[in-house]
Formats: structure tokens, C-alpha cells, sequence
């Protein structure tokens, strides 16, 4: 695969954890995106320590959101949920985050409320992982920097320069990796992924973990 549309890292039916903690002073910040040119009907409402993310847009068995930020503090958890009734029909959950801020997760990302989609979230300006990071999905789970989501159709669903993406009914094929993409650190103390999830990749300039050790669950 070349250099535009690879994976660079995949970890199958396995628990990462990393230390030590870096994050940990991370807050909360779930905020849909609501320009007319890159909003996608994305909702995001915090209750206590839960982020209930839901609305979104819909094409085929995809369901695409947009975020201007995006981080979730120790302790917090961000949980999509499909409240049109349709969420086990869907295959793949696909999220973006334009505005240009690193995405650190320090609390816990919850997809099991859409039972059999895979999950994808792509942020070009950087994830990191940190402390007490907890990462539950019920399918395959796909953590990209590239600046854009590319299907078997041909099409392309853009992050770094989201205005009039298309919102494709096809599989998700690769990513796509333009000028100025960040990377994704993977530095907190007890990161984890649900044991559930099939498939683990992270595709990003560079992927780094501090001091990682793999474990089966």
C-alpha cells in the first residue's frame, strides 16, 4: 500500500497498555461541528461525566460525524448511541475532527450501542492516548491522522479540508495521507481495548508508544 493510503500499525483481539500517564489533566471537549459547509448533524450533549453522542448522517450502512474538537478527560466517557432506531443495521461509524486541535483521550470511547459497526476516528492533527484511556467498541477499531477517508467507490471523505466531502455507501477502504499530518501517542499508564473488538490498527506520520507492553485479555 502506498505511502498515501497505509496502516501502519494493527493489533488484533489484544489490551494495550502503556505507561506512564500524561494526559491526565486533560478536560472534556466533545463539540460537533456546526459550519454549514462540514456540519453533519452530529450532536453531542454532556450529562455528569457522559457524552452522548448521537444524530449524524447516514448513507448506506455508514454514519458519518464531524467534530470541531474533540478529547475526553479521566474519567468521562464519549457514547455513541442511535436514537433513529436503525443502530443495528449499521456497519461502520465514522468520525472526523477538522478544527485543528490534538485529540488526547484520558477517558473512555463507548460504541457498543451500535452493535455491529466498525469504528473509525480520524483527526489529522494528532490523537494521543493517555491515562486511563479505555477504548470500547464491539467491532473493528481504526484511529487515523490522515487528512482524508477513502472508499471502494472512489470517494473521499475529507478531514483536513472537510467542505463538501462525500458521504459515501461504500466500504471503507484506506486512508489518505496529504502535506502536515500529525501522529498518534500512545503514552498513558493502563490504556485499554475491549477485548470484543476485532481489529486494532493505528495509522498516523508516526505512531509512538512509550514504554508499551501487549497483552491478551
Amino acid at each position: 500500500m502506498s505511502a498515501r493510503g497505509r496502516i501502519l500499525q494493527s493489533v488484533s483481539w489484544m489490551v494495550l497498555a502503556v505507561w506512564p500517564a500524561v494526559a491526565s489533566g486533560q478536560s472534556t471537549a466533545v463539540v460537533a461541528d456546526v459550519a454549514n459547509s462540514r456540519a453533519l448533524g452530529t450532536t453531542a450533549v454532556q450529562s455528569g461525566t457522559v457524552v452522548t453522542i448521537d444524530g449524524g448522517t447516514r448513507a448506506g450502512t455508514n454514519l458519518f460525524h464531524s467534530f470541531s474538537q474533540f478529547s475526553v478527560g479521566v474519567g468521562d466517557t464519549a457514547r455513541w448511541v442511535r436514537s433513529a432506531g436503525d443502530a443495528g443495521s449499521l456497519t461502520n461509524v465514522i468520525s472526523r475532527v477538522t478544527g485543528g486541535q490534538t485529540s488526547r483521550i484520558a477517558g473512555t470511547l463507548d460504541s457498543t450501542a451500535l452493535p455491529n459497526a466498525s469504528f473509525y476516528f480520524v483527526n489529522p492533527a494528532g490523537i494521543v492516548f493517555g491515562a486511563g484511556a479505555r477504548v470500547n467498541v464491539p467491532a473493528a477499531a481504526y484511529f487515523s491522522t490522515a487528512g482524508e477517508l477513502r472508499f471502494a467507490d472512489g470517494s473521499q471523505f475529507a478531514v483536513s479540508a472537510p467542505n463538501g466531502s462525500t458521504l459515501s455507501m461504500a466500504p471503507p477502504e484506506s486512508f489518505g495521507f496529504l502535506d502536515g499530518q500529525g501522529g498518534i501517542d500512545i503514552q498513558g499508564a493502563g490504556a485499554s481495548f475491549a477485548p470484543t473488538t476485532i481489529r486494532l490498527s493505528f495509522s498516523g506520520s508516526s505512531v509512538q508508544l512509550s514504554n508499551p507492553a501487549l497483552n491478551l485479555r
